[in-house]
């Protein structure tokens, strides 16, 4: 995504691909910095609210994220919306596996967690290959 922005709507920015990298960043932030306040909440609320509250969230994020025209929109949206939304959706996923499953609970688990870091981590480990790359073309 990082890199459609980059080649489609901020090109003639020369510090986007840092800009947008901060995209990813403030998601993370929110998501895994929010999870207390939000298990807080999930023991308040229940479950399915907080669930519902994070779908809406991750929606109206992408949604709006659409419409961006500066970096600055996506940081509000990609970065600040979808964090909390994830967050959300996280850390009750999290909390509902275990009483779901009583045998082979930690593979569960172990799946469930595994979707989380897929995406920022291929594209990750991408980036990373593009500046070695550009480094050992110097």
């Amino acid at each position: 995504m990082q890199d459609y922005y980059h080649q489609h709507y901020f090109s003639s920015d020369p510090k986007s691909l840092v800009n947008l990298s901060f995209v990813g960043t403030l998601a993370l932030i929110f998501s895994y910095g929010l999870s207390p306040i939000v298990q807080v909440c999930t023991s308040i609320y229940g479950v399915r609210p907080i669930m519902m509250v994070g779908t809406l969230l991750i929606v109206i994020s992408m949604e709006m994220a659409g419409f961006a025209t500066q970096v600055w929109h996506l940081y509000l949206t990609q970065g600040v919306l979808f964090g909390i939304g994830a967050s959300c959706m996280y850390v009750t996923v999290m909390a509902v596996t275990p009483q779901w499953f009583t045998r082979r609970r930690g593979i569960a688990l172990g799946i469930v967690a595994g979707w989380v870091p897929d995406g920022p981590t291929v594209s990750w480990a991408s980036s990373v290959l593009r500046v070695m790359s550009l480094l050992a073309s110097l």
